[in-house]
């Protein structure tokens, strides 16, 4: 209900990394000095890395809806998922547009809801969400082969790649959104499938917070209309699949706000296995200085929503007041993204109008923290490059510096 159409990347040299936001953002250059982090060992210095913009997508010659993933080839190329356009698109590592796979359809190479994007040694992966299945195409985007999982498995999920060991990972659909916000789903599978579709494994349980969905009733004309979305202040259990296929990072952290608040962080292995699991203690933060201009913004997109026009913008706010329940801290990790160098990226509470990403590396030590504006999704992290996208009028996709004094992502 709440998606935008206007997307660009952002790429960042240094550190390759892929973001997407819903808000123009400018990054003002950090401190060079070196920040505390609280690691399982104890307190330690990290450093404090810096983004300069270094390339542009999306504007003028490529117009970017909205941006479901984005993948880097060896080579430095750029593929982009666009989910309410059917493509993937390609671009050049100088941000030309090279080519676009697949069209709308339910053919071979074609696309319903192309999500998801990772590499199976050589060949690209794209999970389907609508069509339930996994294509998988050379470089150039020639069709190699496709998998619907949803043949031999009768659990709605939807696929997200291809492991190191040839299994398909998908996450299992919870139930309806009703379900959810009423408490009655409280775990969100993560699956093993083989190339068959068939389920042959269980990789992780991912813990449902009580703020992952919210639903509002508003009455059009008498009527009651239930509206369903992503809580604006989510605390659900993450995780992020390996670009390469080597595994998967889950972040534990529903219902952590105890008398010890912590967060888990777990590296899953192909099979399942937790190659290393890391606890974090944090000082949770108070969401009463985000909720005025959040509970602001969900008012205004409801009233501008053509399914609520003529109703009068006081009721729209009382239902949503109502109907939504505020938790009283913030979850402290927002995002998580695996690097293709094992690098793990963690979105943490917001700094003003800033995010503080907090990056581990591939054992789960802290060994950064990158400041960057809170709706700056990162997407993708790999050493020298960093690659980012955001929504504005002009999506684009930009690329810089993180060593460098002065940081700046302009959208």
């Amino acid at each position: 209900m709440f998606s935008t159409n206007s997307w660009r990347i952002l790429v960042a040299a240094e550190f390759r990394l892929i973001a997407a936001c819903v808000v123009c953002p400018v990054v003002v250059g950090p401190s060079t000095a070196a920040a505390q982090a609280i690691s399982p060992t104890g307190t330690r210095a990290t450093e404090q890395w810096t983004v300069t913009r270094d390339l542009v997508i999306g504007e003028p010659r490529a117009t970017l809806t909205v941006v479901g993933d984005v993948l880097v080839g060896a080579d430095g190329s750029i593929f982009v998922t666009q989910p309410q356009d059917q493509q993937v698109l390609t671009f050049a590592p100088d941000g030309e547009l090279v080519r676009t796979i697949g069209r709308r359809g339910r053919g071979p190479g074609e696309f319903l809801d192309p999500e998801s994007l990772g590499w199976w040694a050589d060949t690209l992966v794209v999970g389907d969400r609508g069509l339930g299945r996994i294509s998988a195409f050379d470089p150039g985007g020639k069709l190699h082969y496709t998998v619907t999982t949803l043949v031999r498995t009768s659990v709605p999920h939807r696929p997200l790649g291809i492991l190191a060991n040839g299994l398909i990972v998908a996450e299992q659909s919870p139930g309806s959104d009703d379900l959810i916000v009423d408490g009655a789903v409280t775990v969100r599978p993560l699956l093993l499938l083989d190339r068959e579709g068939a389920t042959v494994g269980h990789l992780h349980s991912l813990s449902i917070g009580r703020h992952d969905r919210a639903r509002v009733v508003i009455r059009v004309g008498g009527e009651p209309t239930y509206s369903f979305f992503l809580h604006p202040f989510p605390d659900s259990d993450l995780y992020d699949v390996d670009p390469e296929g080597r595994g998967v990072v889950a972040v534990s952290q529903a219902g952590v706000n105890g008398s010890e608040p912590q967060f888990a962080v777990a590296w899953l292995t192909p099979s399942g296995e937790r190659r290393w699991t890391k606890v974090f203690s944090y000082t949770p933060q108070p969401s009463s200085a985000m909720t005025r201009d959040t509970m602001a913004a969900l008012v205004d997109k409801f009233t501008q929503h053509p399914s609520f026009h003529g109703v009068p913008r006081g009721q729209i706010e009382r239902s949503i007041r109502r109907d939504i329940d505020l938790p009283a801290f913030l979850a402290p990790v927002s995002a998580v993204v695996v690097g293709s160098d094992g690098t793990i990226w963690l979105r943490r509470e917001p700094v003003a109008a800033d995010a503080m990403w907090m990056v581990l590396d591939d054992r789960g030590v802290p060994i950064a923290e990158v400041r960057m504006p809170f709706d700056l999704r990162v997407q993708v992290g790999k050493p020298r490059t960093a690659r980012a996208t955001d929504s504005g009028p002009a999506p684009k996709v930009n690329a810089g510096d993180p060593s460098s004094g002065e940081t700046l992502i302009d959208v």
